[in-house]
């Protein structure tokens, strides 16, 4: 599997709680000079990639669609020009409710696009307010009608909890409004306070109040119950899908198998340009999977392109005990699929796996994951809201040997 990232950084304001790489773009031409960026770096990239067939596309942000119509062809232009896409490709555009119109849905979809990703966050207007959202619910609501109405048959809608003097009840009202949408995948992320943001700015002086642990892991809790219970496959640790409907894209990072590359600002990428059989640490140790990132700000980005130099920022060839590290933790994201030791054994030998496994027996014991089959481990309800403190405990008991 082979996908393909753009970053769109660009909004029409700036969440307070956002840490993504994103900007208001007040300067005529930027838009227009980012897009020469991304062209620029795809050209340089593509000799990078041995796969030039596309089974996802993902255009990211910032908020993708205060593009315009002409500035999406342009992208889609730059994309086929190197890249085959396949006629099943999974192809995402995230949409801000106070930025797309019936218009703008006939435009994505005339270019291809097939999936939607819709950042409503709440169905409530006070807590849009506090996020410095720019929609309404009853917004969202329409422009999630509009969408359908458009012929957009997947769309996805993101939602926040543990927002400031959110109570259970009005974090229930938000998840019953999603649900009687009837969406094919719905993403559920807890609020966090990220560096740099308004957010931790507020939360340090005092004047944020959030939820507290007990608190975050009962909306946690009421989160999977509600969606389960309406049909919704909890398949990872914020995503629920209707049978089918599971995020491709987003499936990629979550598969060491699998290869993707980021453009734009920030964007991250994987690569590797053989198969990664992982039938023992020396093939790993022998593979060349790198990691590679681009800078952060998007002004940066741009005039690093445009001098003729490379926008990346840094990069690392992964070692094994990184990847023992990933394949553990990606594992227990994946809810429904879970960890599968046969492929530590496989990937690490069995030794590790024999330690992998009286580790996890004694967290089945203790109520924290549980038996899928006979190989495979995942996450209980009482499991996941503390699923790094149970890879730590993995990976200490398995610790690569020299």
């Amino acid at each position: 599997m082979f996908g393909l990232y753009i970053h769109l950084p660009f909004c029409i304001r700036l969440c307070p709680y956002c840490a993504f790489s994103s900007m208001v773009a007040r300067e005529e031409g930027l838009s227009e000079r980012y897009l020469d960026a991304l062209d620029h770096e795809l050209a340089e990239r593509i000799d990078d990639v041995e796969q030039c067939v596309l089974e996802t596309i993902y255009f990211g942000g910032g908020t993708p669609t205060t593009l315009t119509g002409r500035q999406f062809e342009r992208l889609f232009s730059m994309i086929e020009e190197r890249f085959f896409i396949r006629n099943e490709a999974e192809i995402t555009v995230e949409a801000n409710p106070a930025t797309v119109d019936a218009e703008r849905f006939a435009i994505l979809r005339r270019l291809g696009v097939n999936r939607l990703s819709l950042g409503v966050q709440s169905f409530n207007d006070r807590e849009l307010r506090s996020l410095g959202r720019a929609h309404t619910a009853d917004e969202a609501k329409s422009v999630y009608e509009q969408a359908r109405k458009g012929g957009v048959e997947n769309i996805s809608v993101d939602l926040m909890f543990a927002l400031p003097d959110q109570s259970v009840e009005q974090w229930i009202s938000t998840l019953d409004e999603a649900i009687t949408l009837t969406p094919e995948h719905i993403s559920t992320y807890g609020l966090t306070i990220e560096g740099g943001t308004p957010f931790e700015r507020s939360y340090k002086r005092g004047k944020l109040r959030l939820p507290d642990d007990t608190l975050y892991a009962d909306l946690y809790g009421l989160t999977v119950d509600r969606l389960t219970e309406a049909g919704y496959e909890h398949y990872e640790i914020s995503n629920f899908a209707r049978p089918g409907f599971r995020a491709r894209h987003n499936a990629n990072y979550w598969d060491l198998s699998c290869e993707y590359l980021g453009i734009g600002a920030s964007a991250h990428s994987y690569l590797h340009s053989q198969s990664l059989s992982f039938s023992a640490v020396s093939a790993v140790r022998k593979s060349d999977a790198v990691r590679f990132w681009n800078v952060y700000e998007t002004k940066e980005y741009i005039a690093r392109v445009e001098q003729g130099g490379t926008a990346e920022a840094g990069r690392e060839i992964l070692t094994p005990e990184q990847y023992l590290e990933e394949a553990v933790m990606l594992g227990l994201r994946k809810v429904s699929d879970g960890l599968d030791l046969m492929q530590i054994t496989t990937m690490f030998g069995g030794e590790i796996a024999d330690r992998l496994a009286r580790c996890a027996g004694e967290l089945v014991e203790a109520g924290y994951l549980e038996w899928q089959d006979k190989t495979t481990v995942r996450l209980t309800l009482k499991g996941l809201p503390v699923m790094d403190e149970i890879c730590v405990e993995l990976l200490r008991v398995s610790t690569l040997r020299a």
